[in-house]
């Protein structure tokens, strides 16, 4: 008779045969989130599950194609209208379906796409602890109704979703498949069967645990938000035993860390900050720099988007709007005898010593004398 850490151990290894993930923890983590699927009855947290990659051809799609084959009930949600997964949803009470969404970015990459999608937005956020409800007006007589939206969810796209998403999520970073990687070919009319299967066993473990499993409170090695998210995944890999509970910290602690701490790197905003940093420490790090410049050496930077940014290049503008979130406005400076708009080095460096990771040797390099700024000078008012 399998036991409970051989089930997930099936999981984990399908997982692995299709698709290429970027560590074990990655694999932990998506192995006991699809166990959670199947008893998500047992607790007050639905985490989600966002898969996202910087290009197009890293896999995405594939890790959503197996995770549902092996998840209780799942629903793919461009098959699927809004109001749909509402009635969805509320019809099928305290074990609910599993929500997966491929191509994400396209839903919710601009204000207007995403204004577009509030309420899908709004059933994925709400969904994620029980007992919220969300509330819609309907029909002709603009009847309010408030729907049950607690549901598991998994979510993928290129580079950031909304940060209401992921900060309710386990995120995974996949890559494109690199040299001597290989994962097996998948399709669900060959393979289909095997993943039917774990879902079979994985409902029959589960499923007749609920009660188990909801009195079960689990050491976390992470808190606030992140042991919402956690909770549940902590609590099925010590329902199993073996070596799941070790692998589920191991994955909770490295997850959650590189989540964060990659928050620099996937921030559009925080490139920016960043690299404006690298502007100033070029320069000899000035009190002061009119934005021309800045924006002139952020636009020679090697390998940094700002050139070419919307087709045209950053401008003063988009400059102003992404800094501004941290504190950062432009005031006036001079360059001689003109007055000019510019940015001052205290209001940066503020913004760099609390949103930016400490600078190492060779962050930035030297400039010559010839690549010097004009003498500039704060302009009091």
């Amino acid at each position: 008779m399998l036991t409970g850490a051989d089930i997930l151990d099936k999981t984990k290894a399908a997982l692995a045969d299709y698709c290429i993930l970027p560590s074990a923890e990655a694999l932990d983590a998506i192995t006991l989130w699809i166990a959670m699927t199947h008893a998500s009855a047992a607790f007050d947290f639905a985490p989600r599950l966002v898969v996202k990659s910087v290009e197009k051809r890293s896999g995405k799609t594939r890790v959503l194609e197996v995770v549902d084959g092996m998840s209780h009930d799942p629903i793919r949600l461009v098959n699927a209208s809004i109001s749909y997964l509402f009635r969805r949803v509320e019809l099928a009470g305290d074990q609910p379906p599993t929500l997966l969404l491929d191509e994400a970015d396209t839903l919710f990459g601009s204000p207007r796409q995403a204004e577009r999608n509030e309420d899908l937005r709004g059933l994925l956020n709400s969904g994620f602890q029980r007992g919220t409800l969300y509330g819609r007006v309907e029909g002709q007589t603009l009847k309010p109704r408030e729907y049950r939206t607690f549901a598991m969810a998994a979510l993928a796209g290129i580079g950031d979703l909304p940060d209401t998403i992921e900060d309710r999520a386990i995120v995974v970073r996949i890559k494109r498949r690199g040299p001597g990687e290989y994962a097996m070919p998948f399709r669900s009319r060959n393979d289909g069967g095997r993943l039917q299967q774990i879902r079979s066993e994985l409902a029959a473990w589960l499923e007749d645990s609920i009660d188990d499993l909801a009195a079960l409170r689990p050491d976390l090695p992470v808190v606030d938000r992140a042991a919402d998210v956690w909770e549940p995944l902590c609590a099925i890999a010590d329902y199993a035993g073996g070596q799941w509970p070790r692998q589920a910290w191991q994955a909770a602690k490295s997850l959650t860390s590189a989540q964060y701490d990659s928050v620099v790197d996937s921030s559009f905003s925080a490139q920016l900050l960043n690299d404006v940093r690298i502007v100033f420490g070029q320069l000899g790090t000035p009190k002061a720099l009119p934005t021309a410049i800045i924006i002139e050496r952020l636009s020679a930077l090697d390998e940094a988007p700002w050139r070419t940014l919307n087709g045209t290049g950053l401008d003063p503008r988009i400059l102003s709007r992404r800094l501004t979130p941290y504190g950062v406005r432009p005031v006036s400076v001079r360059i001689g005898t003109e007055v000019v708009r510019g940015y001052r080095h205290a209001d940066l460096k503020d913004a760099w010593d609390r949103y930016l990771e400490p600078e190492t040797q060779g962050d930035t390099t030297a400039t010559s004398a010839t690549q010097q700024p004009p003498s500039v000078a704060l302009v009091t008012t």
